[in-house]
Formats: C-alpha cells, structure tokens, sequence
C-alpha cells in the first residue's frame, strides 16, 4: 500500500475486539515457508496509521528473523529503523515498486510474542499510528539503530602486530613496545586496563592502529549466571506470613492478589520476601511504583535488601541511562522498578510476584 493510498483508505474501527480475541487471532497464525516469505511488513515511526512493505533481502532469514526484530529500511531519502511485524506472501503494491529491506539491527527480536502482539492491539485499539506506538515503547538509542546487548570495546593485536610487531616499532616508542608487551600476554585489554598498564594517552593507540599492528573490536556483555542473594529478613508477623504463603503458593502460574492494610502496616516487606522468592527461582520481578518522587528511597531499601542487578526506568532517565535499564532487565536475575512506562520493558523471565507489584501500583494511584 502507498502512502496515498492508506490516505484514501479509511480507517477499520475494530476497537470492539477486546485485546484477548485479537492476540488468539494473531498468535494463532501459522509460519510460512521459507519459499513463500517474500515481502516483509514494517512498522516504521511516522504519523501514519498503516504499515510499509519490503522486499525480503537475502541478509533476512525468516529463520532466524521474528517478528519483533528491528530491521533498517530506506524510508524517503533515509535510512531508519523500524519494526518487523509479519511476513506476507503477497503485497498490495507492485514487487517492482517495492525497495527492499536494508538488514537486521539485531539477530534476536526486541519486543517478545506477548508484547509484540500488546502493541499490535493497542494501537488497534486506540486508532493511532503503529510505528509511533513502537517507537514510543523503546528507548530513543534503539530507535536510533543502537544494539540490544551491552557491549565492550577492547583491543587486541593483529596478526602482523603479534609476529612483527617488534621489528616495526622503533626503540624510542617505549610506550608503544610497552602495549606490545602487554598485548601479547593476553588475548585483548580494555582502553581502561591499558592506560593503567602503561600510563599513554590515547594517541599511542591510534598511531598503533594506523600502522595495524593493533585493532579495536567490540563483544556483548555476558550477564553473570550466579543466583542473586538477599540480606537478612525482618521477622514477619502472623498476617503478613499468611499473605506470602497464599501468593508464593501461585507462583509459577497467572494470580491476582490484593493485599490491603494501612500506611506503614508491613505491604512492603510482604513483597519484598515475594520477590526473593521469584529471584531464588531464577526469574525476574517486575515493580510499579505510583510516582517518580518515591524511586529514590524504595531503590535504597532494595539494594539494601537484595545483591542483584537493578534496572531503574521511568521519564525522568536520560537516554543513556534508559538505554542501561532496557538491557539490564533483558539479563539474568534483574528487579526491574518504574513508573508506568516500566511496563514496556521486555523481561526475559517474568515471575508471578511482578503481577502483584503491578497491582500494588494501579491500587496506590487511586488511592
């Protein structure tokens, strides 16, 4: 479809579908053949309420490629980031007047079948362009092309650095013979780990790496595999050993729970033995709180309480540290706090005790 022509169009109102109807329509597609994938269907951050079409080029394997993986695409003169939602065998444009899809920014998708397929539907819902729907549930540096895994920049040498690297350096360049040496112990060093080393500035590296005896190189980030442990517990009374014992007994499978008392009647530590439960069994918890102003103080008494990694999101981040927080909650034993836009964040091991938080925060914003 052209732009014109989603301009003639009008708009379906399907807002009388509820969410579950349109997930088992959707969820329930069956996958094509490779043979047949020929087009690919892309949400792409515009203020238009349709969808753009591609070519599948050969750097596109429907195998490896899902649905809710970010892909670049030329769209006008630019190149831009969009959203992979479906592959079709047919288009409503000519092949001929199709451009076709760049590559994948990743190789894994950014947004799981659940939540790809919530975004789908609330956009759906309330009438409004689905790629600015994406694009409003995404850091701005994944819009902007940035990778999924944290990565690491390092050093290392080349192999006409490893076997001549000595013969090539002057006597008079300590500093570089000093990173050759250092290099060589070793199969690669940070920027940090070398200039601890051997006390250079930066401009010994690049003249090293003009020359090619060296080559800086990227890696991810592998998250650590090591189970979170948590400090000492206060003693619970009667009523809240009963509250954990009935949630903890859902755990593992979909619950809802209201746990009501005062200000200051020991809610908080009901959740927080939750979370340590879902922690223990290697999954994630997920905490909404009602406003931004209480972050601070409930991120102390959780870093207090518990040695796991702890993702931090809300609108008051900035984009490098929004970035940090997305990636964290896609690793290994992370508790993930926020205010609503939290919700979008992608976990990769959600545990029950999330939903509970969840309720928490929706019950204290009425409040």
């Amino acid at each position: 479809m052209t732009p014109k022509e989603a301009q003639r169009r009008p708009f379906r109102d399907t807002r009388r579908h509820s969410f579950l109807s349109y997930f088992l329509l959707t969820a329930n597609r069956q996958p094509l053949t490779a043979s047949l994938l020929m087009f690919l269907s892309v949400a792409i951050d515009a203020p238009l309420r349709r969808t753009f079409d591609y070519r599948c080029p050969a750097s596109i394997d429907p195998q490896r490629i899902h649905p809710g993986t970010r892909i670049w695409v030329p769209f006008g003169r630019r190149r831009v980031v969009g959203v992979l939602l479906d592959y079709r065998e047919q288009s409503d444009v000519p092949a001929a007047k199709l451009k076709p899809a760049i590559g994948p920014v990743d190789f894994e998708p950014t947004f799981d079948a659940p939540l790809l397929h919530l975004l789908r539907w609330s956009a759906d819902y309330y009438r409004h362009p689905i790629g600015e729907v994406f694009a409003a549930a995404l850091p701005g540096a994944l819009r902007d092309g940035a990778l999924l895994q944290e990565e690491e920049f390092l050093w290392r040498l080349t192999a006409i650095g490893r076997d001549e690297g000595a013969s090539k350096i002057s006597a008079r360049a300590k500093k570089q013979l000093e990173v050759l040496a250092f290099l060589k112990e070793r199969d690669s060093a940070s920027l940090d780990e070398l200039m601890s080393a051997v006390k250079m500035s930066r401009e010994v590296l690049r003249q090293m790496a003009d020359r090619g005896l060296i080559e800086q190189f990227s890696r991810p980030i592998t998250p650590s595999d090591t189970l979170p442990t948590s400090n000492s517990h206060l003693v619970l009374n009667e009523h809240q050993r009963e509250a954990v014992e009935r949630v903890r007994a859902t755990l593992g499978s979909f619950a809802s729970h209201l746990l009501y008392g005062v200000t200051g009647s020991g809610k908080t530590e009901v959740y927080l033995h939750l979370i340590d439960e879902v922690l223990r069994r290697g999954e994630q918890a997920l905490v909404l709180v009602p406003e931004i102003g209480l972050t601070p103080q409930l991120l102390k008494r959780f870093q207090s309480r518990f040695n796991a990694r702890i993702a931090v999101m809300h609108s008051g981040l900035n984009e490098s540290d929004r970035l940090s927080a997305w990636r964290s909650a896609r690793g290994t034993w992370c508790c993930s706090k926020g205010a609503g836009s939290a919700c979008w964040i992608t976990a990769w091991s959600a545990g029950s005790t999330n939903r509970s938080s969840q309720a928490k925060a929706r019950r204290s914003r009425g409040a």
